[in-house]
């Protein structure tokens, strides 16, 4: 996994990630859906 860009001085919120498989990046997204960190959901989509 690499993280990609983060378009702002100081975190977002948001993280861009590149995989190498696709199968990969649909099982974060699966994982990660209705996740919670610190106190805030978590979305993640393609």
């Amino acid at each position: 996994m690499n993280i990609c860009d983060n378009l702002s001085e100081h975190l977002a919120g948001n993280c861009y990630v590149k995989f190498r498989f696709e199968e990969d990046a649909e099982k974060a997204v699966v994982d990660l859906n209705n996740r919670w960190f610190d106190g805030r959901a978590v979305y993640a989509e393609l």
